[in-house]
């Protein structure tokens, strides 16, 4: 099996390394260099690497233009990349990459009360400046919603309490918590997402020191830059989105993303993706060599609908490692006749245990891949190395699928059908998946949970995806 596995490497990465390189990145030489440090620096610093900055928002808007911004290495900083263009934007140092940080970390744990009326209920109000350190509303992007919380993220134990419900009295097992019944931006008050429930039978100081997801977003429209090297966690929205038209982004970590309440919607629901590309016009991405985990929704996506989706051009993930997240890629595209995927695609990518997210609010959309929309086009989806999720959940089956090599477990489906009366193809059935989607020759192979081939698979994968979280200000 080991043999089989590492056969199943080579050709992921072989046929990536075919792939021709992507025209993408500044689009003219950056005119000069800035180096931050929120350890070291000075906002009033010139931005030398002997006297750097202290922030990314000191950065003034012709800064934020062809630049190279180097962030230093060991750092922690609590905020996002935002409104940069034809900027390279790295690491420079020794040590850990620097990592964007969205969290609200509460350092005073005796800060929690607990609820008289509620059984085993504590609160915690999110605005007490004086209990936190990290984020705080001095980088507020919309008014009022900082607070809406994707997740309790607990760096002692490498965890996440991530099941949000929607009133305090169905806060009914330990680890649930509760914002705000709040679903409509227009309903929005400053202090609509101030006081979290969290459901514990033990006071929760006893967790010691716990982080709270923001409503951010670690990258934010960046246009023909290149970023390298950088991590980022704790984002309640996505970790990268917006407009990333011309972007390269390369060598990044992605971990602890989503889950905030989605303010767009006409009924409640969570949201939040590693790398969001939202085709209204968009274009020329390059995902590569980056490392996903436990993101509320997908890791990568390619998505748009209404009248405003456009197609999708020169937008790729390659040769990226998924593990924990819901989905590894899912994509869609509706609203008018004529959108296509024109020369995207989802190829050479690891994916572990998608569904297994932490948020422990299970879907029956956890899978590998995703599709909405009865007419959304076809895209390239191949070469990709799976394991320990079902395959595809979607209205409409993807042609363009093939080389894939899945590792599956009996319960688990290869086609799960959200709308249509389709049955569902369990995975104990490839002979039917061949017979409605014949062009897809990738591999199946059934697994049973607790076998010496699921350990040793598992052992194999995690080896391979190297995943380790990124190291936060504060002790473990």
């Amino acid at each position: 099996m080991s043999r089989h596995i590492g056969i199943a490497l080579f050709f992921v990465f072989f046929f990536c390394a075919l792939s021709p390189t992507l025209a993408i990145g500044p689009r003219k030489e950056p005119a000069r260099t800035i180096y931050i440090s929120s350890s070291t620096g000075k906002d009033d610093n010139p931005g030398t690497m002997q006297a750097p900055r202290r922030t990314i928002a000191s950065l003034t808007k012709e800064e934020r233009s062809g630049s190279t911004i180097l962030l230093r290495r060991g750092d922690t900083f609590f905020e996002g990349i935002r409104n940069f263009s034809d900027c390279r934007i790295g690491a420079y140092g020794s040590g850990y990459a620097p990592l964007l940080c969205g969290f609200r970390i509460l350092v005073k744990p005796k800060a929690w009360k607990k609820v008289k009326n509620l059984k085993n209920v504590w609160e915690i109000d999110l605005r007490t400046d004086k209990n936190f350190i990290g984020v705080d509303k001095s980088r507020e992007w919309g008014e009022g919603t900082l607070y809406n919380i994707g997740c309790i993220y607990r760096p002692d134990a490498d965890a996440i309490f991530g099941q949000m419900v929607a009133a305090p009295d169905s806060l009914l097992r330990d680890g649930q918590f509760f914002v705000s019944s709040v679903f409509r931006r227009a309903d929005v008050k400053p202090d609509t997402f101030s006081i979290l429930y969290l459901r514990s039978k033990k006071n929760p100081k006893d967790y010691g020191t716990l982080c709270f997801s923001t409503y951010l977003l670690g990258i934010d429209n960046a246009t023909y830059c290149i970023i390298q090297d950088i991590n980022v966690m704790g984002f309640a929205t996505h970790g990268a989105g917006g407009d990333l038209t011309g972007t390269h982004i390369t060598h990044c970590g992605f971990d602890v993303i989503g889950g905030a309440v989605q303010l767009t919607f006409a009924t409640r629901a969570r949201f939040g993706n590693g790398v969001e590309a939202w085709s209204t016009g968009m274009r020329d991405m390059l995902v590569d060599y980056c490392t996903f985990s436990r993101t509320y929704d997908c890791a990568t996506t390619i998505q748009a609908s209404g009248p405003d989706a456009a197609p999708a051009v020169n937008i790729k993930f390659l040769n990226n490692k998924m593990t924990h997240c819901r989905q590894a890629f899912e994509f869609f595209l509706f609203g008018k006749p004529g959108l296509s995927f024109q020369d995207c695609e989802f190829s050479g990518n690891i994916a572990y245990m998608m569904g297994d997210n932490g948020f422990s609010c299970p879907e029956p959309r956890d899978a590998d891949f995703l599709s909405w929309g009865p007419t959304s086009p076809p895209i390239p989806v191949r070469n990709n190395l799976l394991f320990g999720a079902s395959y595809f959940y979607t209205e409409n089956l993807n042609p363009l699928m093939s080389f894939n090599t899945v590792y599956i477990y009996p319960s688990q489906y290869l086609v799960e059908y959200p709308y249509r009366r389709d049955t569902p193809i369990p995975a104990s059935d490839p002979s039917l998946y061949r017979r409605r989607s014949p062009r897809d020759n990738s591999v199946f192979t059934i697994v049973t949970p607790g076998s010496e081939q699921d350990i040793s698979l598992r052992r194999q994968f995690e080896d391979s995806i190297g995943w380790k979280a990124p190291r936060l200000p504060i002790g473990r």
